[in-house]
This record gives C-alpha cells, structure tokens and sequence, in this order.
C-alpha cells in the first residue's frame, strides 16, 4: 500500500508533464522544481504569514498557476518556432533558476512541514492504510479521471488535440492558440503544486527534491508513452 501511495507521487508528476506534452510537444525538465517551488510556497505562507493549512495550499495552486502561465509567456513563446532541443533546454534553465530562486531565501537547508492530514489510519485486518496514502492514492486516481475525460471525451480535448496537430489550423477555425497553450501550462504548473502539496508534509523540503522525483516520474511518462494519460 506505501509502494502504491509512493507511486501514485511520480504518477501525479507526470500526469502534469504529460499533459503540457499532449498538448504543446514540450517536454518541460523544469517540472520537478515547480513541484519543489510549490512545496516552499507553502512553507512561506503557514510560517511568515501563519494563514491556514488549506487556504496556503489552495494559494499555492494558484501561484503555480499563474507562474506556469508566465513561464509560457516571457521564456517559451518566444521560441516557441525553435528546435524541440531548445525548448527542452529552456526548461532545464527554468530549473536551475527555481532552485537558485529558493536558495537565495532558504539556502540549502532541510525543512519540514507540520502534517495536513490528522484522520486515524484505516486498518484492514493486517493492513494499515495511512491517511496520508489515502489522500494521495484517491486524489490521482481523481485526477487522472478528470483529465482523461476533458482531453479524451470533451470538446476541450478535441481542441487540445488540433492545437497540437495543426496550430494554424486551429487559430483559423477561431482557436486562439497562444492563450490556450499558456492555460495548459498554468494547469500543468498547477498539478506539479498539488503533488507538492500532498508530499511536502511527509518528505523533508530542500531546494534539491524535485530532482529525484522528476527522473521516477519522467520513467513513468516514458514507460506509460508520451502524451498518454
């Protein structure tokens, strides 16, 4: 069952790097410092500001959100005509700017952040099922479905797909494909925070620990096949 809700971690992560790909062909490196960078805003708003759990981590999607969004804007349409190379390497330079972003405030210090969730574990003859697992294990398997139902089954999907197969295709049936790409990117960002959101209370946080997650989550996304939910 840990095996199970440690998994459903990487499938989070890279149903957010998954999506960006279905839809725009980028394949974003920078996905695990957003994950990282959500994390630490979090941290930010319970210990500066001292607001709620729930209402930090509904702020942190938010950032993330309009963070993705901006990254879109100022860093990736502007070469958005570039080879698909340049475009991985942009995001690898994104990753190193969110990581030195976060040393400069915090250096390389381990932090941790008090539990979100305190419901008494769910026991099953021998198996215990954390509360934690739980939440992690439902919120995916939601997610997952969510998605595959806009981007399989809905109108969205079906634009997502033309966006994709023939950008000016799409923008002369009226699709305004820049500001559709730069929403996919904010909810893509916005994904990468809601892993961050439920890891960061049971993981230790440094400006370092999305890497690890992002290279578990890429083989996810490599083995499950690019742009497949």
């Amino acid at each position: 069952v840990s095996g199970i809700g440690q998994g459903s971690i990487y499938a989070l992560v890279a149903l957010g790097m998954t999506i960006l790909f279905r839809v725009t062909t980028v394949v974003n490196f920078a996905h695990g410092e957003l994950f990282m960078f959500s994390a630490f805003v979090i941290y930010l708003l319970l210990n500066a500001f001292e607001i709620p759990y729930v209402l930090a981590a509904l702020t942190a999607i938010l950032v993330l959100f309009a963070l993705g969004s901006a990254v879109e804007r100022v860093l990736m349409r502007p070469i958005r005509h570039a080879p698909h190379m340049a475009l991985a390497m942009m995001t690898v330079a994104l990753s190193y700017l969110l990581r030195g972003v976060v040393r400069m405030e915090w250096g390389g210090d381990v932090r941790s952040l008090p539990p979100m969730f305190t419901f008494d574990p769910l026991v099953l003859g021998n198996v215990v099922l954390a509360a934690q697992d739980i939440v992690t294990i439902g919120a995916t398997l939601l997610l997952v479905a969510v998605f595959f139902v806009l981007l399989q089954r809905s109108r969205l999907g079906k634009l997502a797909q033309a966006a994709t197969d023939s950008p000016r295709g799409a923008a002369l049936i009226g699709l305004n494909v820049p500001a559709f790409h730069r929403t996919m990117w904010g909810v893509a960002a916005a994904v990468a925070a809601i892993a961050g959101i439920l890891v960061a209370p049971v993981t230790l946080l440094y400006p370092d620990m999305g890497a690890g997650v992002l290279v578990r989550a890429f083989a996810a996304m490599t083995l499950g096949g690019f742009g497949n939910l």
